[in-house]
């Protein structure tokens, strides 16, 4: 009878008293996971096998972090004193730590990758077209132009990128704008339709793509890159009406167990790629709803942009020959490494200075 009533207590969504901290890292980890298939030159991960959809764990992490950044950010608009303390907060927590990535990819990964391949450092490409410093320049306002640099990653088992992951930056940063806009309208106060509105257009913007692919805007060129962004708006814009609405969401553990057989279903039968972005942001903020661990340390930020480079360069070291379990385990350390020097020297500096 205790374990029932456990089960089936209800709680509320809270901005303080969380497991969101340890979900991000779980997050960043299943982002990792399903990188060491790609880079590791493992094949497809058991989960596209699994689903019907060809669905990947990575996705599913990104579209997690998604939905929780809707939570927390529009949080966080909502907390700011003006529009300009709320971007500086934002900016100081993606650029800091995407700008010193940029630059240790290009001039510190790419070079020892070129090194362990077995290339002559001084004939590196650091500068000249698609070399270390376009590389850097190319990307340093987050859409990212330019995936290589050089010719480093010939014979890689991924070649098309040496840093895959900060795609997503773009889009984050595009969604922070977009939290501005709405709350300047109103959207977290009185004029809450205007919310619920912009997620019901990114869910059908999304819905419209999963059913007709990218033909679905074939008119509208500037729509095109966002049509594979499409269910990450979603999410961030479900996470958004989840924050607003917080103290009247009601769940127990047996919706989040409800809403985990459901994913399952979905995946497995079909129909799972228009659900994600709402089943995936409730399951998120329910599960990490329903305890509490908050960490000092965050890490996610940075396990999430250092991973990749840190597996290309396990890759071109011969560890992925130990294996899939090994060379997951040494992506996760390295990329934890480095996570935490960024923590430490880079990123929360810029949160506590200025």
């Amino acid at each position: 009878m205790n374990l029932w009533n456990n089960l089936s207590s209800e709680k509320t969504l809270s901005l303080h008293d969380n497991g969101y901290d340890l979900l991000r890292l779980l997050l960043a980890a299943a982002v990792v996971y399903t990188h060491s298939y790609a880079v590791g030159g493992f094949g497809p991960e058991p989960l596209k096998s699994f689903s019907k959809e060809g669905v990947i764990l990575g996705e599913l992490g990104v579209l997690g972090f998604f939905g929780l950044s809707g939570f927390l950010v529009s949080a966080s608009f909502a907390r700011s004193k003006s529009l300009g303390s709320y971007f500086l907060k934002r900016a100081r927590r993606i650029f800091p730590g995407f700008w010193v990535c940029l630059v240790l990819t290009a001039f510190l990964f790419a070079p020892a990758v070129w090194l362990l391949t077995g290339r002559s450092l001084g004939e590196f490409p650091w500068v000249g077209p698609s070399g270390a410093w376009d590389y850097v320049t190319g990307n340093f306002f987050l859409v990212i132009r330019q995936h290589g640099v050089g010719t480093v990653l010939s014979g890689a088992a991924w070649p098309g990128s040496i840093n895959g992951s900060l795609w997503s930056l773009f889009p984050e940063f595009a969604c922070y704008v977009a939290v501005a806009v709405l709350g300047l309208g109103g959207a977290f106060t009185g004029s809450r339709w205007l919310l619920v509105g912009a997620a019901v257009v990114a869910f059908l913007y999304h819905a419209s793509t999963c059913v007709d692919g990218r033909e679905a805007f074939p008119h509208v060129p500037t729509f095109y890159a966002f049509t594979t962004y499409a269910p990450y708006l979603t999410a961030f814009a479900v996470g958004a009406c989840a924050s607003v609405w917080r103290d009247q969401i009601k769940f127990t553990w047996v919706t989040i167990a409800v809403l985990a057989f459901s994913a399952v279903v979905l995946l497995k039968f079909g129909g799972f790629d228009i659900a994600a972005p709402i089943l995936v942001t409730a399951l998120v903020l329910s599960a990490g709803g329903c305890f509490t661990m908050r960490l000092n340390t965050d890490l996610s930020y940075g396990i999430y942009i250092y991973s990749f480079p840190c597996q290309q360069l396990l890759y071109a070291a011969g560890v992925a020959s130990a294996g899939l379990p090994v060379y997951f385990a040494a992506s996760l350390l390295a990329s934890a490494g480095c996570a935490w020097l960024s923590w430490t020297f880079v990123e929360k500096p810029a949160l506590h200075n200025g």
